[in-house]
């Protein structure tokens, strides 16, 4: 590309690889708010928070940035399996008291799928730290989302999204989703679940893996109280962990800080990632109950998994400053109101 800059750039006409090669990109020069500017000069309402739901508080805000900023005179960056900062540990505390007081433990990851992988490897380690080595199956909603890795993917039914890499992926177990087309009570779903249970084997299943509103799979579907109620009920007879991806939903999207706020147990182990950064930083987490932290604690001891950014003090920071944002504004407190 030349040093003037375009008003789109297409395929053939950058060094990237894009995502689309018959799109010709806008290039975006800034954004204020809602509103995005393009290099020449058009403005374009951002309706959907940057395009994947993650600008939930608009764009330059100023107490982001310079929360971003002031940590980054500081420190930006070090590798967090040795060291630990105050400002991990500050956010890894106001996330417990205050966004999620009915978890035990967090681990900061660099976003979306990230956070549900950490979430499906904690989940694995939970068993086979307490002997129980022979649950790996994961059952999840075939029509969903949750990332575009390996492990993730394969938290999908859809063979589109998987496309060519199916024989990359684990094989995990899939249920129709109650939608109320087709199952408005539940009951058809559940019945599923006790198939699928049974061809497996329950011995064999390590988590229910779902999210509690659906998004970019099934926007805004909400699967009926009765089939959370058995969900919760076979849990407890077999063994399994509910994991709930909350990427969307999570930091008070819904109107609580998490959606499963809403549901009739408390899940296991939940995976926030878009509205924790609110897109001044890469920043996710999954958060787990005692029991899932005390089984690693009194077992092996370890959990391994890391990514570059885990815990970076940067994205922490920014972490601290958008829940301090979100509570200043009381916008959670208002989505009931307004939508």
């Amino acid at each position: 590309m030349s040093d003037a800059v375009p008003a789109t750039v297409a395929a053939d006409a950058t060094s990237l690889f894009p995502r689309f090669l018959d799109l010709d990109y806008p290039v975006v020069d800034r954004g204020e708010g809602v509103w995005l500017t393009t290099t020449d000069g058009r403005r374009i309402l951002d309706a959907c928070s940057g395009g994947a739901m993650v600008t939930c508080l608009g764009h330059s805000v100023p107490e982001l940035a310079d929360a971003a900023a002031t940590q980054a005179e500081e420190i930006a960056y070090f590798y967090n399996h040795h060291f630990t900062s105050d400002t991990q540990e500050r956010l890894a505390d106001r996330v417990l008291e205050v966004v999620a007081p009915e978890m035990a433990r967090v681990r900061f990851v660099s976003g979306g799928s990230e956070a549900v992988e950490t979430a499906l490897q904690l989940a694995r380690l939970y068993h086979v730290d307490r002997g129980d080595s022979e649950r790996w199956r994961v059952i999840s909603p075939a029509q969903a989302y949750h990332g575009p890795t390996i492990g993730t993917l394969a938290l999908t039914g859809r063979p589109g999204l998987q496309g060519p890499l199916g024989p990359y992926l684990p094989r995990f177990l899939h249920i129709p989703p109650a939608t109320p087309r087709f199952d408005p009570t539940g009951e058809a779903t559940l019945a599923a679940l006790d198939n699928v249970l049974e061809e497996a084997g329950p011995e064999t299943v390590s988590a229910f893996f779902c999210e509690p509103i659906g998004a970019a799979a099934l926007p805004a579907f909400k699967p009926p109280d009765r089939f959370w109620e058995g969900l919760a009920e076979r849990r407890e007879r077999h063994g399994f962990l509910i994991c709930l991806d909350e990427i969307v939903t999570g930091m008070g999207r819904s109107g609580n800080w998490f959606a499963a706020n809403d549901l009739p147990f408390v899940p296991d182990v939940i995976a926030i990632a878009k509205g924790l950064g609110a897109g001044y930083a890469a920043v996710g987490a999954a958060l787990c109950r005692s029991h899932v932290y005390e089984a690693v604690a009194q077992g092996s001891r370890s959990f391994s998994l890391g990514h570059t950014w885990n815990g970076a003090p940067l994205s922490c920071a920014v972490g601290l400053a958008v829940i301090d944002a979100l509570r200043r504004e009381g916008l959670i407190e208002q989505i009931g109101s307004r939508g």
